[in-house]
């Protein structure tokens, strides 16, 4: 079922998030909008042909009879909807459940007409708009407004009574949803320097689930100049070591530090899968002052998460910054697995040199490692970690790490970091 996963990659994965209070501004003028409540459920599709069959967002037949002998046979067609349950606020983790359990308790709205994606949204909204309504299964209400005051006060009216938020399809094409913004207490894991000037570019936050601390996104937002060098400075003091290497946008390693800092952050929404599948993120074991990876394990997207301030009155933990906050809001998959069968990594070169100082011997570390794992799984090809060790200085202990997508590469850099920091006076250690 090639064309129910296409189109989940193409068109209902691709609406654009924007917080409701904004709609004023932050939506595009059109002399038209078409926009219903946002229901949060599960997308799933009724193939109409001989037969009836439900399928779900992966394209595998789903078991609710129900379902199928209410809808009605002569429409064939393809016809994308959403599971839910009708109650004052349907969850995602509730449909789940349900779609496991309780069956029976599920409905579904119709929103689309697969099989006429040639046609406007408009000409397939009067399609929808044609079905039948039970109580099992009805087309989602789709109303039309002529300005964003109009679109602005059905928000109000539609978080008054407690719902998720709206989707709108302007006459452009584009769609969008609209939703209240989403607030987070979230531990810092790790940050990424500027690439060019002082300061963070962004700090890689994470909550825990009791064992693990799982990553939950990159937070960029929310930071002047002046509090981005703060950030580097108070983050320096607390770094430490880790068996993993995650790469920043800008393609430079995270520096990893003790999980200590809590802070509060804003987003947009909370995504269990994008273009491409279920989400995949990054779980950490601390353990001993440093962290060890214990693989992926399914997890969320944080769409436009914006800094909103230090929680000096939280501590990092289940109780303050746990998986929990994510889970009530969206649902995230089991998973056992901790991608084990990767082969681990190498060490490709390790070099020493030493030198004796009034202060004592300073001591300059340069390995290299062949991670053995893709960028596509988030890991770089080759690394190349330094260590500088000078007991007079301030910060005795300084690190670096570079990264490479060939051996050439790490080798050039290697050579690069000798001829700028093994001067006159340095020995070679052999080791």
């Amino acid at each position: 079922m090639e064309i129910l996963i296409n189109y989940k990659k193409k068109i209902a994965s691709r609406f654009i998030p924007i917080e409701g209070a904004n709609a004023l501004t932050d939506l595009p003028e059109s002399e038209e909008y078409i926009f219903s409540e946002k229901l949060d459920g599960h997308i799933a599709f009724i193939v109409v042909d001989s037969q009836v069959t439900i399928y779900n967002r992966s394209a595998n037949k789903l078991d609710l009879p129900h379902i199928t002998n209410a809808f009605p046979k002569d429409k064939v067609g393809i016809w994308a909807g959403e599971l839910y349950l009708k109650k004052e606020r349907s969850r995602s983790f509730g449909v789940a459940s349900a779609i496991a359990n309780d069956k029976t308790s599920l409905h579904f709205a119709v929103f689309d007409a697969v099989h006429a994606l040639e046609k406007p949204f408009s000409e397939r909204m009067e399609l929808v708009l044609a079905l039948p309504t039970s109580d099992l299964i009805h087309p989602m209400s789709w109303k039309k407004a002529t300005s964003r005051k109009e679109l602005a006060e059905y928000y109000d009216q539609i978080l008054e009574k407690g719902k998720e938020g709206m989707v709108v399809h302007t006459q452009l094409g584009t769609i969008f949803k609209l939703k209240p913004v989403v607030e987070l207490d979230v531990a810092v894991l790790a940050y990424s320097l500027k690439e060019d000037g002082p300061g963070i570019r962004a700090l890689l936050v994470g909550v825990f689930d009791g064992t693990n601390w799982i990553v939950s996104g990159s937070v960029g937002g929310g930071f002047n100049d002046e509090s981005r060098l703060e950030w580097a400075e108070k983050l320096q003091a607390i770094e430490c070591e880790a068996d993993i290497v995650l790469v920043a946008k800008n393609r430079l390693a995270y520096k990893w530090v003790q999980p200590t800092i809590v802070i509060q952050i804003k987003c947009i929404e909370i995504i269990n899968e994008d273009s491409s599948g279920i989400i995949r993120k990054d779980q950490l074991q601390f353990q001993d002052g440093n962290y060890k990876s214990v693989g992926k394990t399914n997890g969320v997207s944080l769409i436009s998460p914006v800094f909103l301030g230090i929680r000096t009155d939280k501590k990092a933990g289940l109780e303050d910054t746990g998986i929990g906050q994510i889970t009530s809001r969206v649902e995230v998959l089991e998973s056992s697995e901790t991608d084990e069968s990767l082969i681990s990594s190498e060490i490709i070169f390790r070099y020493v040199y030493t030198k004796a100082g009034k202060g004592g011997t300073a001591v300059r570390k340069f390995v290299g490692l062949k991670t053995n794992r893709t960028l596509k799984q988030n890991f770089p090809a080759f690394v190349l970690y330094q260590t500088d060790f000078s007991a007079g200085r301030k910060e005795p202990l300084q690190t670096d790490i570079s990264i490479a997508a060939s051996e050439n590469r790490l080798n050039e850099l290697l050579a690069e970091a000798i001829e700028e920091k093994v001067k006159k006076g340095w020995e070679k250690l052999e080791v």
